[in-house]
């Protein structure tokens, strides 16, 4: 059976490199630095695969990959503040890329899908038939050591064992009502009487040199009744990155076919929920510390509204820092963040009466047939906050350069 990576490259061997010999991109690096991913819309049609960009000045390779809605994505390095920059892309695959030593590989296996960047595992994406909900677990930061808190997945000792709700990396939200419906769902919680995100099914995957997408379907339903709330499109896209980060974009995409829905006011839920590893949280004084774009650390940091939040500790003796950016377009930005100093950190746009008691109701309605979309990226970084470079990064991320393409 071919690999993920072998099936790319045989559709890409089929293409006529001929149409993207044409391609031109061009732009001028921005105050904010790089490494990090970036994209541009092609003008003319491009198969989806792998690609090389043949710097015009020095002939330098950059690996590049081509998605389903004909975007052309490459990680960006080496470049600095101003520099102009002019790539030609060429549909030859460098030797690099056929040898797989950039690639973004998924393993499938029983319900989960493994993510492994250059060879060493990153994460998993769960969905097992019985636990409530899908999430990533575990999540390995840049220096190989797991960056998320184990429990209840699996017992390690010195772990916090609280919570059995907060599974690594996930989404939900504890207050959803179905207009004409006498119940409110609680999708945060477990156990019986909690409702349940039921992964329908895997749209599709796809692998490359710059990322690995995992597009999903899943059903949030009630569970006494077996009846859907509302449909839910979620995206999953792991990054090459380099030595020094791991970069995740997660897109949520509620559908509201069903029916009207309410995201009610409740600060228990998170679009984008982590409950980091015990060893960097805030808990005990001299570990962890929470940060945000507003310049607030610590205990000011818990239901503030911010563009970014990094949570910044020891994990196995290295300093790691797990940030999350709050995209300019989702709903509520900038979002209020559930940030407790015990490790739990979700951007939560609707428990406004919990977070400021000013701020008012912020329950939300979506009409049936409307759409809600959420989107974020989950930037792990070796060392502190400085060392990171976390509000550069998020400047790429919210201001990126504007590319030419011809």
């Amino acid at each position: 059976m071919m690999s993920m990576r072998m099936l790319c490259l045989f559709g890409l061997l089929s293409f006529c490199g001929c149409a993207a010999q044409a391609v031109e991109i061009a732009y001028t690096a921005g105050e904010h630095p790089f490494p990090g991913p970036m994209s541009v819309q092609a003008k003319q049609e491009l198969s989806p695969g792998n690609y090389t960009l043949v710097d015009k000045v020095n002939g330098r390779q950059v690996a590049g990959q081509v998605d389903r809605h004909g975007r052309i994505w490459w990680w960006e390095s080496g470049v600095k503040p101003g520099q102009p920059i002019s790539y030609q892309l060429s549909g030859q695959v460098s030797p690099d890329i056929v040898a797989g030593k950039h690639d973004v590989e998924l393993k499938v296996g029983d319900r989960a899908v493994g993510v492994y960047i250059r060879g060493d595992h990153f994460t998993t994406l769960n969905y097992k038939a019985n636990e409530s909900k899908p999430y990533l677990y575990p999540v390995i930061g840049p220096t190989g050591d797991p960056v998320t808190r184990s429990y209840p997945m699996k017992e390690v000792e010195g772990e916090r064992q609280d919570h059995h709700h907060h599974r690594s990396l996930w989404c939900a939200h504890g207050n959803v009502r179905l207009a004409g419906k006498d119940r409110v769902d609680n999708f945060w919680h477990e156990g019986k009487g909690h409702d349940l995100q039921k992964l329908k099914r895997i749209i599709r995957m796809s692998t490359g040199p710059v990322f690995s997408q995992i597009e999903t379907e899943i059903d949030w339903v009630d569970s006494e009744s077996g009846e859907r709330d509302f449909v839910e499109y979620r995206t999953y896209t792991f990054f090459s990155a380099n030595e020094d980060c791991r970069v995740i974009d997660i897109q949520n995409v509620f559908d509201f076919q069903d029916g009207d829905v309410t995201f009610g006011d409740d600060k228990e839920g998170g679009i984008i929920a982590i409950r980091v590893a015990t060893s960097m949280d805030e808990k005990e004084p001299g570990k962890g510390m929470r940060h945000n774009s507003r310049g607030q650390s610590g205990d000011p940091t818990w239901g503030a509204r911010a563009e970014w939040c990094d949570y910044v500790g020891p994990v196995n003796g290295k300093t790691i820092g797990i940030a999350v950016f709050d995209h300019a377009d989702n709903y509520g930005h900038p979002s209020h963040w559930h940030f407790r100093d015990y490790g739990l950190y979700t951007a939560n746009p609707f428990g406004l009466s919990h977070f400021d008691k000013k701020a008012g109701d912020g329950t939300k309605t979506w009409k049936k047939g409307e759409k809600a979309e959420f989107n974020y990226r989950v930037y792990i970084h070796k060392g502190d906050m400085e060392a990171g470079n976390v509000a550069g990064q998020y400047g790429l991320y919210a201001n990126p350069p504007k590319i030419e393409i011809k």
